[in-house]
């Protein structure tokens, strides 16, 4: 039986390495994948190199989900920028109707709309504020009158409406005092 075994290693023609030891006269059992058992190999296993397929699938499911996270972050980077550069653009619209108020010589209480172009429009609301206390009534009369003035830019940004609000507080010469000078 063992003859039968040496030549099934014969018909492989497989060539093993055989190398000499530190020991005269013995030789190194042939190099190779197998197993030894009763001083003898039982057929080398053939060791081949690449990938199976699980390894295939499992790296293409990392590779899509990593792709996916990736993309995902990208539009949403994307999106960000567009909103905050309507936001810019919000707040240059209200700043500039700030402006355009503030210059004004007389303030008049009441709320006012309009727009900026077709995507943006503003409300303003103008409301005077009483500085001395409300309980007590005085013969005093504050030289000048304070009123809160709050603008609202209102724009619509995909699905969603969005809004930024400035807001300021602007001392004006009461009508009064002009009358008399």
């Amino acid at each position: 039986m063992m003859g039968n075994d040496l030549d099934k290693f014969a018909s492989l023609k497989l060539s093993f390495r055989v190398k000499r030891s530190n020991f005269k006269g013995l030789v190194r059992r042939p190099a190779f994948c197998g197993t030894p058992r009763n001083d003898r190999f039982l057929l080398p296993l053939i060791v081949e190199r690449g990938f199976t397929l699980l390894e295939v699938v499992i790296a293409l499911a990392i590779l899509g989900i990593g792709l996916t996270v990736i993309m995902e972050l990208f539009s949403g980077g994307l999106r960000l920028a567009r909103v905050s550069q309507e936001y810019t653009k919000a707040m240059n619209y209200a700043s500039l109707k700030m402006e355009e108020i503030a210059t004004q010589r007389t303030i008049e209480e009441g709320q006012d709309e309009g727009e900026f172009d077709k995507t943006f429009r503003w409300q303003v609301s103008v409301e005077k504020v009483d500085i001395l206390p409300g309980e007590k009534s005085t013969e005093f009369k504050p030289p000048a009158d304070l009123y809160h003035i709050r603008i609202n830019v209102l724009w619509k940004s995909g699905s969603k409406g969005r809004a930024a609000s400035l807001e300021t507080y602007k001392t004006v010469k009461s009508g009064t005092d002009e009358k008399k000078s």
